[in-house]
């Protein structure tokens, strides 16, 4: 009887990491607006990936999760941090800057419905009939929103919700293709890579505008944001998902990721004042009820090719 309490009692605080996990990374689209308005957005994303991608590989180091990595594991991982990671912070940053942080929340929210559904395309997933109509609904609300720019958000653009679709194909694309790598090599090892790589390719991007000076005159305000951005939003969140997997399953754990976008869109609408169109009201409802009605375990079936590699 004092197991079971005890369990319970520790399944009780695993969820409510997991909800700060969830809000963690719904107030990310705000931290890199704020982010890039005190800095260029380019430094920002370097240093908070820096630090944060740092203090990552120290905890995995640090408890004994490393291990050895032959070259075309090591090949193959490059080459999801560049996609995954890298290009994906780039287009993403660079998209948000550009559009209203309500409305990359919303995009974003697509992310995991884009996963299953290039996943049964690619044949490592099987979709019922409900998970592809709830995917076709979020993808309608997603185009809802993005052709709704002008007569919704303030500040949205074209071009930035252009570039966080980017963002969030080239993301699905990467947890699509690290799946063999994660099995073989372990999750912890394989966000560690990938984190590191996309951290180096940010900092290729920031190094025409990296100066002494920008650090000098930067305030207490911007050093907080940084802050925020690389452990509140990079390290901590993706800690705390690791052991929700651990502990309730990654099925589970996976579902407090829905409520993202909704907490990103809120806090565009508390803190940046951000006002919805009828576009956009359609276009999250949409995308909402898209989640909802897919929001059932797909009956994976992983191809003979698939489970070769």
């Amino acid at each position: 009887m004092l197991n079971d309490t005890a369990n319970h009692n520790h399944h009780v605080l695993t969820y409510v990491l997991l909800c700060c996990m969830a809000l963690m990374w719904g107030l990310v689209f705000i931290a890199i607006k704020l982010g890039g308005q005190a800095m260029p957005i380019s430094v920002f994303t370097a240093d908070r990936y820096l630090l944060g991608t740092a203090l990552f590989a120290f905890v995995t180091w640090h408890t004994g999760r490393w291990r050895h990595i032959n070259w075309r594991d090591a090949v193959k991982l490059t080459v999801l941090g560049l996609i995954g990671q890298g290009f994906m912070q780039v287009a993403f940053s660079s998209g948000i800057m550009r559009t209203a942080t309500a409305s990359a929340a919303l995009i974003y929210g697509c992310t995991p419905l884009l996963v299953a559904t290039l996943s049964a395309l690619f044949g490592v997933e099987r979709l019922r009939p409900r998970q592809w109509f709830g995917s076709i609904l979020a993808f309608a609300g997603m185009a809802a929103v993005v052709t709704g720019n002008g007569t919704g958000f303030a500040g949205q653009t074209a071009l930035g919700d252009g570039l966080v679709v980017v963002a969030i194909i080239l993301l699905a694309l990467y947890v699509i293709w690290s799946r063999s790598l994660i099995a073989k090599l372990g999750i912890w090892v394989v966000i560690t890579w990938v984190l590191g790589v996309g951290a180096l390719v940010t900092l290729v991007w920031s190094v025409p505008e990296q100066t002494l000076g920008l650090y000098q005159q930067l305030q207490i305000k911007g050093w907080l944001i940084l802050l925020y951005g690389a452990i509140f939003a990079l390290m901590l969140p993706n800690l705390i998902f690791l052991k929700g997997i651990h502990e309730v399953g990654r099925a589970k754990a996976s579902l407090f990721i829905n409520a993202v976008p909704l907490i990103g869109c809120a806090a565009g609408w508390l803190i940046m004042g951000e006002t919805m169109g009828a576009f956009q009201v359609m276009g999250g409802g949409l995308i909402v009820t898209g989640l909802i009605l897919a929001n059932t375990t797909a009956r994976m079936t992983v191809s003979k090719a698939v489970e070769a590699t």
